[in-house]
């Protein structure tokens, strides 16, 4: 074997364990997590200085919210803007009010190098469903 094709071997071997170690810290450094109401709220409780993110209109906001909930609406034009403003971090805990505006929520936080992102599956809709309207808060 030449040195020439050796050369290549080595150098083929360490840009694939590049590769894998580099694949390996992202997955390890950044999740995206879609969670049932029960895990959501016992995460949510559970992670310190974690933030609650409402992304559903002002409207719907209006028919209530989770609790120490941060209203930032999906529809806004200056949406990713504000989703900038939070601190990558913190755990990010998302919902709306069936799960879709909150889960491409998610997928964005987590594009934009958030470390820790929670999704509530099934949304506000799931959440009064298991635990009652009676735990929101009302403006």
């Amino acid at each position: 074997m030449s040195t020439l094709s050796k050369f290549r071997m080595v150098f083929l071997f360490l840009v694939s364990q590049f590769l894998f170690i580099h694949t390996a810290y992202s997955q390890a450094t950044s999740t995206f997590i879609d969670l049932e109401v029960e895990a959501f709220s016992t995460a949510l409780s559970e992670k310190e200085g974690a933030v609650l993110l409402d992304v559903r209109t002002p409207a719907e906001w209006q028919t209530g919210y989770i609790d120490g909930a941060l209203l930032m609406d999906f529809h806004d034009p200056g949406f990713e803007e504000k989703l900038s403003t939070l601190d990558k971090q913190k755990p990010v805990f998302v919902y709306c009010k069936a799960g879709g505006r909150s889960g491409k929520t998610a997928e964005q936080l987590y594009k934009m190098g958030f470390l820790e992102v929670y999704n509530l599956l099934g949304g506000m809709t799931a959440w009064e469903e298991e635990k009652g309207k009676e735990t929101l808060v009302k403006p």
